[in-house]
């Protein structure tokens, strides 16, 4: 299992065969080269120009041979949309007239066919004429998926500036499956340049994903959908959504239970047909199987803070504990009906069988019913008010005060809810409707229908996570111009900040951390400015060793996980002005009234910055917990750099 991503970034630039590639055939009808291309995700991209009636060209990635159910995945432009084919080969060998392989290809633009070769004759397998709607536009970046899965390839395409359609243009189901072969580009064009982006491929399971793993969002849903096989990531607010792995194709697949492991940012995913419990990282990959004792697993939930799961098992009707790692299978009770989804809230668990919704303590004892009502399928709850949800034959979604199980259900919203899932806060709610291939986020909780959006059209959602992990650290990207003499930029910028700081006059300091979706735009028209940080709920990391010797300390900025932040004051105070990201080593340490911060850059090249500092945010030492942060009215932090600049 693995997920492989080429964005040519880090290939020479030139003619000639890409490193990491070999030509399959056709390589003397056409020309290779790494140009360029500020709007690649890279700043590279390949281009290949075919020579007049230069005939077929697979220019296949060395990635051994990719049998083992490939996703192969191409953002790619094409400066003429008719004539001959473009498109994508998977399974493929032998050389020119010798060819055996599927290949998807667009032909004049138009229709999205699926061919099959053997022994250099190629066979149409299936068209769909509508795939693209309309004619493919030039200079357009378009996505195109080939996928083989247990006999089926599965093709589709879409516009790069829309979403990925939920449901295969081409589904094709072959008798006799070509089982190895290479994945390749297929380029049969006699006009025109073909511009290949990005080239992602996932095998086993993993899948291509239309987005590099550390672009994937740091807070959001996990939405496993039954008809693909899919376990998808998307923000909060639908914006990015993107599919991160695959369980197989078709009924089979079926996934259904869903839960996150926050601190330890994995996933856990039911398969109800096949059977297994199985646990991905936050990226869908390295996949493990935790339980393949129950039967048909339906719904799956975390006790974090004992590192157990809770699994419902839909046909035995019956609940069981299990280690995060596996082991340790119990059974905790039994029901009568059949059980759907099941939700830890930190103190009790709350499930659902064929007609009514129970909360029990964590070890299963006094089970207490909260009404019955026909085909709950989900119950969450705040820890203050128990919301349900009704699925099939009793539709929507109501609630009522944990302390009252007695008390009538309040109606919230009227959608045909299969799952719910909350925020850590208990301030937002999202759902799934599969029948309607529908994800719902609600602005609040307990959910109204005013506050009701739709935040993606997956194919047949099920189960959903709602997640929150620290922010992946990377190395700064901080665009910072200087109109006059210097500057410093002793922060870290993390992945999707915008960092715009733009000095008049003589000079500038930008300290602060930028978090992931925070704008952060200073300007200065006289002669200088500190720019502090926005703080989000990921500021400060319980793996932070902060200690105070006198009488106050500042932590202002971001200390990320992992990463190991030692401040110690001797004397009055002692303000930290820098991000701490993965790998880097902060020491600070303070004697009378300013300190030295050795700031070390993924690459080990330390940069010391002399700061003098003012502080804004009071950190004090409690036994309640680590920190406590009070805000109060002053500037948060300003940071005067010296004029020894790191960058100029």
């Amino acid at each position: 299992m693995a997920r492989n991503r080429e964005n040519f970034g880090s290939l020479s630039l030139g003619t000639g065969t890409p490193t990491g590639f070999t030509v399959l055939g056709g390589g003397t009808n056409a020309t290779f080269e790494i140009v360029t291309d500020g709007d690649s995700e890279g700043g590279k991209a390949l281009t290949i120009t075919k020579a007049s009636g230069g005939g077929r060209t697979r220019l296949g990635w060395d990635l051994g041979d990719a049998s083992s159910a490939p996703d192969l995945l191409m953002l790619f432009e094409l400066t003429d949309v008719s004539a001959n084919p473009v498109g994508l080969s998977i399974q493929s060998a032998g050389g020119t007239g010798a060819e055996t392989e599927y290949n998807l290809v667009v032909a004049s633009g138009t229709t999205l066919q699926l061919n099959e070769a053997a022994s250099g004759t190629y066979a149409s397998r299936a068209i769909n004429a509508s795939a693209l709607g309309s004619s493919m536009a030039t200079n357009t970046l378009y996505w195109m998926r080939l996928r083989y899965s247990s006999a089926h390839v599965l093709g589709k395409i879409w516009p790069a500036s829309g979403a990925e359609p939920a449901a295969w243009h081409i589904d094709y189901t072959d008798a006799s499956p070509i089982t190895s072969g290479k994945v390749a580009v297929y380029n049969n064009k006699s006009a025109g340049v073909m511009t290949v982006h990005v080239l992602s491929l996932g095998t086993a399971g993993d899948c291509g994903c239309i987005i590099a793993d550390a672009s994937l969002p740091s807070a959001g849903v996990y939405v496993g959908t039954q008809t693909d096989g899919g376990l998808r990531v998307m923000s909060e607010d639908g914006a990015t959504d993107a599919v991160v792995a695959i369980f197989g194709q078709g009924s089979s697949a079926n996934v259904q239970g869903v839960a996150v492991h926050q601190a330890n940012e994995t996933v856990y995913v039911c398969q109800r047909a096949a059977g297994p419990l199985v646990r991905v990282d936050r990226y869908g990959l390295n996949r493990t199987t935790i339980n393949s004792t129950v039967s048909t697993p339906f719904g799956v939930t975390i006790d974090e803070a004992n590192d157990l799961l809770y699994i419902t098992d839909r046909s035995a009707k019956a609940c069981y504990t299990d280690h995060i790692d596996g082991g340790s299978h119990a059974s905790l009770f039994t029901t009568t009906g059949n059980l759907g989804y099941v939700f830890f809230d930190g103190t009790y668990i709350w499930y659902t069988d064929s007609a009514v919704i129970y909360r029990r303590d964590a070890d299963g004892a006094n089970q207490t019913s909260y009404g019955s009502l026909t085909n709950p399928l989900v119950a969450v709850s705040d820890g203050t008010t128990m919301v349900g949800g009704w699925f099939q034959t009793n539709t929507g979604v109501r609630s009522k005060p944990v302390a009252s199980p007695g008390d009538s259900f309040t109606s919230v919203d009227t959608v045909t809810i299969q799952a719910l899932t909350i925020n850590s806060d208990g301030t937002e709610t999202w759902g799934t409707e599969p029948n309607a291939d529908a994800v719902y986020h609600w602005s609040d909780y307990p959910p109204t229908t005013a506050n009701r959006t739709t935040i993606a059209s997956p194919d047949a959602p099920k189960d959903l996570a709602w997640f929150s992990f620290p922010l992946d650290p990377v190395t700064a990207d901080a665009a910072i111009s200087d109109g006059a003499d210097a500057f410093s930029a002793a922060a870290s910028v993390i992945v999707s900040a915008d960092l715009a700081s733009t000095d008049g006059a003589d000079a500038f300091s930008a300290a602060a951390s930028v978090i992931v979706s925070a704008d952060l735009a200073s300007t200065d028209g006289a002669d200088a400015f500190s720019a502090a940080a926005t703080i989000d709920q990921n500021s400060i990391s319980v793996s932070a060793d902060i200690t105070d010797g006198a009488d106050q300390l500042v932590a202002e900025g971001s200390v990320i996980a992992s990463a190991d932040a030692a401040i110690a004051d001797g004397a009055d105070q002692v303000g930290a002005g820098v991000s701490v990201i993965v790998t880097a080593d902060l020491a600070l340490t303070d004697g009378p009234d300013s300190f030295a911060a050795a700031y070390s850059d993924p690459n080990n090249t330390a940069r010391d910055i002399e700061m003098a500092v003012r502080p804004l945010v009071s950190i004090g030492m409690t036994a309640r917990g680590l920190f406590d942060v009070e805000m109060n009215a002053q500037p948060l932090m300003q940071i005067t750099m010296t004029a020894r600049p790191f960058v100029q």
